[in-house]
């Protein structure tokens, strides 16, 4: 029983010590949110307004998806011929996230499919393995859990490469729900 109780108390401090954490970090994030919204009422449409736009699309990603979507939807407008391929590649990113968020699973693969190919011609293998990552979600959705596997397997490919052990853990966290999903409860648990 005391190792138990010890056990508890790491648990409970453990716990408190996350939820502070989280807390302070909202409260960061509300404040950058309401920076970036004030900076975007003062910004005309251009590569500052998509900066701008994307950094907020960040922000609200999990937490305003209309507002997430919206922004989203204004920075896929904003992009032209002159804008750098890898804040289109962004765009295409948030895009398909937005689609996601809707349950449009079809056009957030379409919108990851052009987004790969923009970080894939860039050699950005941050971008790639976030994009696999993201069309590996998509498919799980969808109920084809062997193509899920097959993408978040090749985004864990890269992330080994690149020493990434969030991203490996994410990748893996995923591809353990794909094979879930597909009830195949032991080898989820590996």
């Amino acid at each position: 029983a005391p190792k138990t109780n010890s056990i508890v108390r790491i648990a409970s401090v453990l716990f408190l010590t996350l939820i502070t954490f989280s807390l302070v970090a909202q409260s960061g994030d509300q404040k950058e949110i309401e920076r970036l919204e004030a900076l975007l009422k003062k910004t005309q449409p251009d590569s500052q307004r998509l900066k701008i736009l994307n950094d907020l699309v960040y922000y609200y990603t999990d937490v305003n998806t209309p507002r997430f979507i919206e922004l989203a939807e204004e920075s896929l407008s904003l992009f032209d011929s002159t804008t750098r391929k890898s804040s289109v590649g962004n765009v295409y990113m948030n895009m398909a996230l937005a689609t996601e968020a809707k349950g449009d699973y079809t056009a957030s693969l379409a919108y990851n499919a052009k987004a790969l190919q923009i970080f894939q011609a860039l050699g950005d293998t941050l971008g790639i393995s976030s994009i696999l990552n993201n069309i590996g979600i998509a498919y799980n959705q969808l109920g084809d859990y062997s193509m899920a596997v097959y993408y978040l397997l090749k985004a864990a490919e890269i992330d080994e490469l690149r020493k990434d052990s969030v991203g490996m853990a994410t990748d893996y966290t995923n591809v353990s729900e794909s094979y879930y999903g597909a009830k195949s409860y032991e080898i989820a648990t590996q």
